[in-house]
């Protein structure tokens, strides 16, 4: 019995199809450019930015991060800290890696570094493919960054309004994966799900616009307030601790 030539080649093509995606990097720890035409201006922008220096914090992130410019208190809610916005609408993990390697942090020390992405790969990736992107950024900020704190934020709970609640669903699993990648020494990981949430697992919709995944200007002053009081108290932690260590050798007998 013959095979007839169409079948043969359409094995053939699925077999050379799946080789393929076998020596594929996971696309979530594959670099990548943006694919908006904004995209390669901003870089640039920020490139430029990064020149000045003399930055307290770094927020890496999506369109949630991007839009803190649009707030009328931005940077000043952050004061004394002085801020690089590293968030880029749409980005998802690979673009974060890309613009790292790519110059966004060089020659930058900042006491600290906040990130929050994933929320834009959750309609394309799992949970441990994301969490695998993420732990390659934080990989490239380490080797970068040595001496900064790394704050790493689950994603802010969601229900878009193109999605029937399913894409929460993603991010929750997404969360339950993060705290793994803390090491309370350099990298300390913050939820703040609970500012968003009312007491039965609800968004606040008043923390959000109408398509309920980005903050509203009441979101944005709840997000600031929280973040605010982290970097005070981490910002302290190396202070009370030279304090306590006095006081102790004080009481010690000689």
């Amino acid at each position: 019995m013959k095979i007839p030539f169409l079948a043969i080649f359409s094995l053939l093509l699925i077999s050379t199809f799946l080789s393929l995606h076998a020596q594929d990097p996971i696309s979530t720890t594959k670099p990548q450019k943006g694919r908006h035409q904004w995209w390669a201006p901003r870089h640039q922008e920020k490139l430029n930015e990064a020149k000045k220096g003399d930055i307290d914090l770094l927020m890496i992130g999506d369109s949630i991060t991007h839009y803190w410019e649009k707030q009328k208190t931005y940077p000043k809610v952050f004061a004394p800290y002085n801020v690089l916005n590293l968030g880029f609408g749409g980005d998802r993990t690979q673009n974060v890696l890309w613009r790292l390697q790519n110059g966004e942090i060089d020659g930058l020390s900042p006491k600290f570094v906040s990130i929050m992405i994933g929320t834009n790969n959750i309609t394309r990736n799992k949970a441990e493919d994301i969490v695998l992107g993420i732990k390659a950024i934080i990989a490239e900020l380490k080797a970068r960054l040595p001496e900064t704190k790394i704050l790493l934020f689950s994603v802010f709970p969601r229900h878009h309004s193109r999605g029937k609640g399913e894409d929460y669903k993603e991010v929750q699993a997404l969360n339950k994966l993060l705290p793994a990648l803390a090491d309370s020494k350099q990298i300390f990981h913050h939820d703040l799900s609970s500012i968003f949430q009312d007491a039965n697992g609800e968004l606040k919709t008043e923390l959000y616009g109408r398509d309920q995944l980005h903050l509203s200007n009441q979101g944005y002053t709840a997000w600031g307030k929280a973040l605010n009081a982290i970097l005070v108290k981490y910002d302290n932690a190396p202070a009370r601790s030279a304090k306590k260590s006095k006081v102790e050798k004080k009481n010690q007998p000689e």
